[in-house]
């Protein structure tokens, strides 16, 4: 986008990761932010609906993270549409479906997802290296996590069912068996540790 044509607001709706250039007065937050997920291997990030939390985590968060080498997940929600040609009882657990929707993308076949867990999907990833070939971190962003339970109420055995969800602790526990690269901060900087686990940061509204 040339710059004669780029305009600081971009409307009612949420920065995108390719408008952090327009993104601003929100720095330090994002700092912040950045050195809770890389130290912690959950993060919740809660406020009032329209506070922000999308941007932040879109234009502010991910870029800060990219720049450090880090390898971020595509933002996800638990709430979504089923395509047409898969069967709602087919799909083992909504919630998890939609989420790794997200995160695999158009090249995969969703009907490949109905039967996945969100544990065995990150453990078959492949986990991009480093210079020195050692596994970067990663990182899961989730977003409008209190659709986990207003979405789809009527599937609520889903949100906790054992080998089926166990939500923010099948994200972390699935690194726990392969060596990955972490990072403990200060508040404004991103310092290397090491440690086997993928952060997750979810936002709340």
């Amino acid at each position: 986008m040339a710059a004669a044509d780029q305009k600081p607001y971009v409307g009612p709706r949420p920065f995108g990761r390719d408008e952090k250039d327009l993104f601003f007065g929100r720095d330090r937050e994002a700092r912040d932010l950045c050195s809770l997920v890389v130290a912690h291997p959950i993060v919740l990030l809660h406020a009032d609906s329209g506070a922000g939390k999308s941007s932040l985590l879109n234009a502010g968060l991910i870029p800060l993270l990219e720049a450090r080498g880090y390898e971020v997940l595509p933002p996800a929600r638990v709430s979504g549409r089923i395509p047409d040609a898969i069967k709602t009882s087919e799909v083992n657990n909504v919630y998890a479906f939609n989420v790794l929707s997200s995160w695999a993308g158009p090249s995969v076949d969703p009907r490949d997802l109905v039967k996945v867990d969100i544990a065995s999907f990150l453990a078959k990833r492949p986990h991009r290296k480093d210079a020195a070939g050692e596994p970067v971190l990663r990182v899961a962003l989730l977003d409008q996590f209190e659709e986990l339970f207003t979405f789809a109420p009527e599937r609520w055995q889903e949100r906790a069912a054992p080998g089926r969800s166990r939500w923010l602790i099948s994200v972390n526990a699935a690194s726990a068996s392969a060596r990955s690269a972490s990072r403990s901060t200060t508040t404004s900087s991103c310092l290397p540790t090491r440690s086997t686990r993928t952060p997750s940061a979810v936002s709340l509204r």
